[in-house]
């Protein structure tokens, strides 16, 4: 592929194929591509995946698995959970933006120590202008896992303008009071690095608005409100 600088893409059937010998991770494929989509991925069977993480063994107490959405995976998910719970004495936790339906998937639900869960925006017309997709799934899984006691985090990224950030604070607040969840919820200004391009221009949050924000789920009763 021309547009590598490193030579280190290549077609195959179709299919763009990355060596990893090769990339020197300058990240021109992510800019040249429409879609902002890297081309740096490989197929791993899940003990593979454990061989990774086994030098690491003495250190840590648990994983997180993020993706994309690590649900769309859900049967190598539900295997890598086991694995790590039942061989290595491992806690997983799973970073989803909410699109996969967690009600169906009881038991990677049950085998996992909690989820860290997006809400972009709870108005669903705000949140379809963002995303591009409906946001019912989403505050589904909110209520879902909140109310059996494996939502471990709650985040919402505030971008001035682009939606009713006190509405979803706000709701997402009564949400979590009303299950009697003791999730975290993070309340994070938006930054411009590592976004796509279109995105790099909107504004970010003043510190006083994003605490602003954190009082007032204080002021609803949450106890666990973090600004970043």
């Amino acid at each position: 592929v021309p547009a590598c600088p490193a030579w280190a893409l290549s077609q195959k059937e179709g299919q763009v194929v990355w060596n990893s010998g090769l990339c020197t991770d300058c990240g021109t494929c992510i800019s040249m591509c429409p879609h902002s989509a890297s081309p740096k991925t490989r197929l791993l069977s899940v003990g593979a995946v454990l061989n990774v993480i086994r030098p690491y063994l003495p250190f840590i107490r648990g994983i997180t698995v993020s993706g994309g959405e690590c649900g769309l995976q859900a049967p190598f998910m539900t295997a890598l959970v086991r694995r790590a719970r039942e061989g290595h004495q491992l806690g997983t936790l799973i970073d989803t933006n909410g699109s996969t339906d967690y009600s169906q998937l009881p038991e990677l639900v049950d085998m996992a120590e909690g989820f860290m869960l997006d809400v972009k925006a709870w108005n669903a017309e705000e949140h379809e202008g963002l995303t591009g997709a409906s946001n019912r799934m989403v505050l589904r899984n909110l209520d879902f896992l909140a109310r059996i006691g494996k939502l471990y985090e709650v985040r919402t990224v505030v971008v001035p303008g682009q939606f009713d950030a006190e509405q979803t604070v706000r709701e997402v607040s009564r949400m979590l009071l009303s299950a009697a969840s003791g999730a975290r919820y993070k309340i994070i200004g938006f930054r411009p690095q590592g976004v796509r391009p279109q995105f790099q221009n909107l504004p970010r949050p003043e510190l006083s608005y994003l605490e602003r924000l954190a009082g007032l789920a204080r002021s609803m009763g949450l106890r666990d409100v973090v600004v970043v």
